[in-house]
């Protein structure tokens, strides 16, 4: 018998967005349905096809990653936007604020 990673499945929902949530629902489908069909005894999935779980595992990994350097771009651009922050205002130059404010001189 093989139990459905609800983990896994609650991160891949946590991804969704209106650009992806018809892939995410079909890869979640797809897993829940071969693990079903293992489980009920088909003849045709007697032995369980880890095919469409991976299929799952690769979406939430890359969607993790893209998600995450979405947020790492919008945190620096919304800084150098914001003309009270010193730390994005920096310019790619040295300056003894910026530096400050990173932590490197005391």
């Amino acid at each position: 018998m093989v139990n459905i990673d609800h983990y896994l499945v609650h991160q891949a929902r946590l991804l969704s967005t209106g650009a992806n949530v018809h892939v995410i629902k079909t890869y979640i489908f797809l897993y829940e349905q071969a693990i079903k069909l293992h489980n009920h005894g088909k003849p045709k999935y007697v032995h369980y096809c880890d095919h469409y779980e991976r299929l799952l595992r690769q979406l939430v990994r890359s969607a993790s990653a893209a998600k995450a350097l979405s947020e790492s771009i919008h945190l620096r651009l919304s800084r150098e936007q914001d003309p009270g922050s010193k730390v994005g205002n920096c310019n790619g130059s040295w300056q003894p604020e910026c530096a400050r404010d990173l932590g490197r001189v005391g």
